[in-house]
């Protein structure tokens, strides 16, 4: 948006049969021909599915209505608390991490850019003018340049453990997604299809392509349950100079 590139890459990994430890590693891109200031809103909320979605097979579609309302999530020092519970963590990487209780937009702060040469149009039902209980991350980006930074959610808040907490503070995104991926690996035999091609890359092609199948289904016979309790919905809105990204948990 605005050529600024955000990518929201996630993993999961089970710590036990009651937890699951879900990192989500954002990387914010400068692709302009100058410097860029750029902001990332991130909210966590954890609702049952039915008050995130239409029920049911519906297609999803995201607009501000879709911005639920907190639920007693803060944020101390760099961990995340529900209640009174610490269920995840802050990673501020290469950007500045901070609590931001409220921020009001405009309708003016809106499609500031909008041009010919920015063809892109905030429509009114998208416009988030009221954001609450976020976790707010900001860098200054030179041309080219990148930065991230990433969260941690143990995502069955009703049961954590001081072995839970152990494994969330030792772990890493780079760490957690390694050892999701030989997990669903794992699930592949030397029966399985091969196609071979002179490029090396089309196995893995295909590999990726088994993965997210797999991905899908979420209960294994005599296996490990390989997703969350908790369902993950990374919902994207954007507008002029700020980007806004809600992490809704939904059970």
């Amino acid at each position: 948006a605005w050529d600024i590139d955000y990518q929201i890459e996630y993993s999961c990994t089970a710590i036990d049969e009651e937890q699951s430890l879900l990192w989500m590693k954002i990387t914010v891109r400068n692709e302009d021909e100058k410097s860029r200031s750029v902001d990332v809103r991130t909210k966590i909320n954890f609702y049952r599915e039915d008050k995130m979605f239409s029920y049911h097979y519906f297609p999803f579609n995201f607009d501000a209505s879709r911005w639920l309302p907190p639920n007693k999530i803060q944020l101390n020092g760099n961990s995340i608390i529900k209640g009174n519970t610490n269920i995840g963590k802050v990673v501020p990487g290469t950007m500045n991490t901070e609590w931001e209780s409220e921020k009001h937009f405009e309708e003016k702060d809106f499609n500031k850019k909008w041009g010919g040469h920015n063809p892109y149009y905030v429509l009114p039902s998208m416009m988030l003018k009221d954001v609450k209980n976020v976790i707010h991350a900001q860098a200054e980006l030179q041309p080219g340049e990148h930065r991230t930074f990433s969260i941690a959610l143990l995502t069955n808040d009703s049961k954590v453990t001081d072995k839970h907490l152990s494994v969330l503070e030792g772990s890493s995104a780079e760490e957690n997604k390694k050892k999701a991926l030989a997990h669903f690996k794992n699930q592949f035999t030397k029966e399985n299809t091969e196609l071979h091609f002179p490029l090396d890359n089309w196995q893995d092609v295909f590999t990726q392509l088994q993965i997210s199948a797999l991905q899908l289904m979420v209960k294994y016979p005599d296996k490990q349950n390989l997703m969350p309790e908790a369902v993950l919905n990374v919902s994207l809105c954007g507008f002029g100079k700020q980007f806004t990204c809600c992490v809704q948990c939904c059970v």
